[in-house]
């Protein structure tokens, strides 16, 4: 409704993303770059939104630009520490393999904001990676 509104800029470039696992592989270049256009858009719209920063990033890491993605979530955590932003930084340092790293923004996420969603699912993730299957379990409730 609102063609300024960057988070829905950033929003969707998340979700044309997405679009790349229902699609032919040989569209995917196309869609991660429309995604990372739309992403810029929305940073270029608002560079004080902590969400679009942080959604550029997860975009940049989906690139193979670990370096780029690593940068924007920065920005978005000196904008915005809340259990989001760290969560998103979280999960892609996870994906990198960043296990520690990824741990202790997951540790920060909940303290932030203890009573929450994903960040349970991806300690777990972190837990396991680290050979840690009894604090996986526990992470579970279980």
């Amino acid at each position: 409704l609102d063609p300024n509104y960057a988070v829905a800029w950033a929003e969707l470039g998340i979700q044309t993303a997405s679009t790349q696992w229902r699609s032919n592989p040989e569209d995917a270049p196309a869609i991660m770059e429309r995604a990372h256009e739309y992403a810029k858009k929305a940073v270029r719209l608002d560079p004080a939104s902590a969400q679009s920063a942080s959604l550029l990033g997860t975009i940049l890491y989906a690139r193979f630009d670990w370096i780029g993605g690593d940068e924007a979530h920065a920005r978005a955590l000196a904008l915005l520490a809340d259990r989001s932003t760290y969560s998103q930084h979280g999960n892609m340092l996870m994906r990198a393999g960043r296990l520690r790293a990824a741990e202790s923004q997951f540790v920060a996420a909940e303290a932030v904001e203890p009573l929450g969603g994903r960040t349970t699912l991806f300690s777990w993730y972190v837990s396991l990676a680290r050979g840690r299957p009894a604090e996986a379990r526990r992470q579970l409730g279980g």
